[in-house]
């Protein structure tokens, strides 16, 4: 029986460290970066290698947020300035990345997307990062500022809240053009040498 349990909650807690699942923002956190006062609705951590995330459907959520097959959106980064689709515009592979401040997994593999984006952002590479929690603004800059994070972070809009999962981190693939280019998001954190083979996998030569 005991050795159930055991079972048990280390598989719990691998799914908590990789992802936060829920519907309510802000609330306050456990240690392993989940919500305390969320409802459970599960969490998507998913082992996905570079060869599984790649697929020739589009997700649903993500075709109805765009148009003319194409994402759009007009929003602002953490500081104010306006930002729209148009920052694609030029990149190669872009990835969006879901996060919260209070998602400690989010946070947690920030110091690898950036390093990432340092490595192959001369190469066509662009990270977004946004998050909707704006109640929590000062914590997304001291998270920034922590992490040194130089990759552009934005406010969602309403176009960008149409990708949103019931788990953060999420990421979604897109070309220049702001096409997708997987049909589900890569779900919960990765470290850095599972991000560099999506990279270089979906980067064109």
């Amino acid at each position: 029986m005991k050795r159930w349990i055991t079972i048990i909650l280390t598989i719990y807690l691998v799914l908590s460290m990789s992802a936060c699942g829920g519907e309510t923002k802000g609330q306050g956190t456990d240690e392993s970066g989940t919500k305390t006062s969320a409802k459970e609705t599960g969490s998507a951590a998913v082992s996905q290698s570079a060869e599984e995330v790649k697929t020739e459907e589009v997700n649903d959520t993500a075709q109805e947020n765009a148009q003319d097959g194409t994402l759009k959106f007009d929003t602002v980064d953490i500081h104010g300035d306006r930002v729209t689709d148009e920052v694609m515009k030029g990149a190669k592979l872009v990835l969006i990345n879901l996060w919260e401040p209070w998602c400690g997994p989010c946070v947690r593999e920030m110091p690898d997307l950036e390093k990432i984006y340092e490595k192959y952002k001369d190469q066509g590479l662009l990270i977004l990062g946004v998050y909707a929690t704006f109640d929590m603004d000062e914590d997304a800059k001291d998270v920034i500022a922590s992490v040194g994070t130089t990759y552009p972070i934005l406010k969602a809009d309403q176009s960008l809240l149409a990708l949103e999962q019931d788990y953060v981190p999420a990421t979604f693939l897109f070309d220049g053009e702001g096409r997708i280019m997987s049909s589900e998001p890569i779900a919960g954190s990765r470290s850095y040498e599972v991000w560099e083979e999506i990279v270089l996998y979906y980067l064109p030569e």
